[in-house]
């Protein structure tokens, strides 16, 4: 579909497409997206991720048991292309590492795809807007099961959502990083899908029964089937907690209203509990559970955590951070040597190596065996995290990353990263300023400060020479008669978050802008004093 982007699409250089398709990841795998032109020249280049996975990832059997996951190929590759419209261009479409090329037609694709519809049949309303979508991470949350009846009900899960996803640290402090809003589009009946209780069900995914009824306790709505906007059902891949809803309906309908979404978390209308993730959607149900869900789905989608339990799940890929091609997520390691964790900087000199569970907070740092699905050889930072137990808070090492993902990107690539100047606030606008001695010149940017502090680090400087004082987001510069000539004025605005360590800060993290400014002295301002030579 052809929509209008509020955030510029970034073209990224054959540098920055050999860092986006080297992070570690799991959860989904790069495709590298190219436009060619008539003529076959390269116009424009991206990567995105397919997912080849559905996740659903729910509470234990028991409180405080650790997360009961389960993971199953997508039967289709789930992803997203943006790309800008540029006439008679093909689009090219190839899996990292891989020969096969599947080129598309735009033009001609436009045409031939009628079920694609662009007709606004929902309502879309704002919840925060903090910025322009090119300098903010844009959530989207969409609904399903609610009926024409039932915006208001909509209405208020989605703003209870949007409250609670942001209770947990370090959400919580950059929720000024992030656009929210809220789509409303009503379904023919009420509910989600209850497939049939059948302990003979077969195929992988059956919509027509459910093998799972557990005695004690059976789904009242087992045999349900209603009639909804993007097809929510439960029993997914055979699991009954696993609920999932149309994933293409979903993005052509997010497409239509609010192209600039980064992620989406669709709520179901139904207090059944359940929930499952894929890529940038995550899938919750209206139970009391459902945020803490989707902040850990978000730590995968977003943060590219790893998850910290130990149940085995047979054939997933491995990493290792001592050799091989795939090093781990940010967040698990297979590194022993204290020297050599990549978290290290975290660890107090005191604490043992490997780390004993001891009941530690979470903000207590060490090397836990148990983690990615191996109870042996792999450790995680901390001891009771969200990416091992629902309800709990990040903890140090998985905060750090996330943090260091609103500003990279996840790839070190700063094209699709945060920028604390925000894009288009520098005063003058003008690359260039030229000064006749003695006038002088304010600059000024806007600062994008986390909510919950601290205040950003701000430093202007005359080339490389820092400017005392000048620590504000305005700075007026004052021509100086003995300094004509060009002059490199830069302001720097760097994030002091305590939640990333200083030995483990990313040079993202730093955000610049600079002028050129031009001094003329003319000749009339220049005077020569004759003093008198006296001899003795």
């Amino acid at each position: 579909m052809q929509v209008e982007l509020a955030a510029p699409l970034g073209n990224l250089s054959d540098e920055d497409l050999v860092l986006a398709t080297s992070g570690p990841n799991r959860y989904d795998s790069p495709l590298i997206a190219r436009l060619f032109d008539k003529n076959g020249k390269l116009v424009y280049q991206k990567v995105e991720r397919i997912t080849g996975l559905i996740r659903g990832e729910f509470e234990g059997a028991n409180p405080g048991d650790p997360i009961d996951g389960h993971f199953f190929e997508a039967e289709e590759p789930i992803f997203v292309v943006r790309v800008p419209v540029i006439k008679d261009s093909v689009l090219s479409l190839k899996k990292f590492n891989s020969t096969i090329e599947t080129t598309i037609d735009l033009e001609e694709m436009q045409k031939s795809i009628p079920q694609i519809n662009q007709e606004k049949q929902g309502k879309l309303s704002s919840v925060a807007v903090t910025g322009n979508p090119d300098n903010r991470m844009d959530l989207l949350i969409m609904g399903d099961g609610f009926t024409a009846s039932q915006e208001g009900l909509f209405n208020s899960f989605a703003d209870t959502i949007s409250q609670e996803f942001f209770n947990i640290s370090p959400l919580a402090e950059y929720k000024n990083y992030f656009n929210i809003q809220k789509l409303f589009t009503a379904s023919a009946e009420s509910g989600a899908d209850h497939p049939p209780y059948d302990p003979d069900c077969s195929g992988g995914d059956n919509p027509a029964c459910c093998p799972e009824h557990p005695d004690d306790n059976p789904d009242p709505l087992a045999g349900t089937y209603v009639d909804t906007k993007f097809d929510g059902r439960y029993c997914a891949y055979r699991i009954h907690r696993l609920l999932v809803v149309d994933y293409h309906k979903t993005v052509a309908e997010a497409g239509v209203h609010y192209p600039d979404w980064d992620t989406i978390i669709m709520i179901i209308n139904d207090n059944t509990y359940g929930g499952s993730g894929g890529g940038s959607l995550s899938v919750v149900s209206s139970n009391v559970s459902a945020v803490s869900i989707s902040q850990h789905e978000f730590g995968h989608s977003f943060g590219r955590l790893a998850d910290e339990y130990q149940d085995d799940y047979p054939g997933y890929g491995t990493c290792s951070d001592i050799s091989g091609p795939i090093p781990c997520e940010a967040n698990v390691t297979d590194v022993t040597d204290r020297n050599q964790i990549k978290w290290r900087f975290w660890i107090d000199p005191n604490t043992p190596i490997p780390t004993l569970p001891n009941n530690y907070g979470p903000e207590f740092v060490g090397l836990f065996e148990g983690a990615r699905y191996r109870s042996q050889g792999m450790f995680r930072s901390g001891e009771y995290c969200l990416m091992q137990y629902l309800h709990s808070p990040f903890c140090a090492v998985p905060s750090q990353a996330l943090v260091l993902r609103l500003y990279d990107g996840g790839w070190g690539t700063p094209l699709i990263g945060i920028r604390q100047i925000e894009p288009g606030s520098a005063q003058p606008d003008a690359p260039a300023v030229f000064l006749t001695y003695p006038e002088g010149q304010t600059f000024s940017v806007d600062v994008l400060n986390p909510v919950g502090g601290p205040p950003a680090s701000i430093q202007w400087y005359d080339g490389d020479r820092p400017i005392p004082g000048a620590n504000q987001p305005s700075f007026t510069y004052k021509s100086s008669l003995f300094q004509p000539g060009e002059h490199r004025i830069r302001v720097v605005v760097r994030d002091k978050t305590s939640f990333v360590n200083p030995n483990m800060a990313s040079e993202t993290m730093k955000s610049e802008h600079q002028w050129a400014v031009f001094v003329e002295v003319p000749a009339f301002d220049i005077h020569w004093i004759h003093f008198p030579i006296i001899s003795r």
